[in-house]
């Protein structure tokens, strides 16, 4: 296999394996620990500064002003409006049902 293969495969694992842990670890820390809100803040903040850092050792592209606010309100928008009700739904159940949930989604949209 080729080098570009293997490491695709193993960023493609990598990814995997952290979106199955987000469930019981999500669900470990809400709501006890920290609540829902302050937890998808958190994911959000965190995901704006990796996406920043990483952009420093990526080509540049010139974008308007213009849109680069709508880019920012729309990502707000949309991470928010995802990330949100699952969590403080995963803080009312347990995370098994939670991963069922979610897993479902696609179908029940497709309904």
């Amino acid at each position: 296999m080729e080098q570009k293969a293997i490491r695709g495969h193993i960023a493609l694992f990598a990814a995997n394996i952290l979106f199955g842990l987000n469930n019981p670890i999500a669900r470990s820390l809400v709501p006890d620990v920290v609540s829902p809100y302050f937890l998808t803040f958190c994911r959000l903040t965190g995901g704006m500064v990796l996406f920043w850092l990483t952009s420093f050792f990526l080509p540049k592209e010139k974008v308007a002003k213009r849109d680069i606010f709508l880019l920012f309100f729309a990502a707000i928008f949309a991470l928010s409006s995802n990330q949100l009700p699952f969590i403080v739904g995963l803080s009312k159940t347990s995370s098994i049902d939670a991963s069922i949930v979610v897993t479902m989604l696609p179908i029940l949209s497709m309904v």
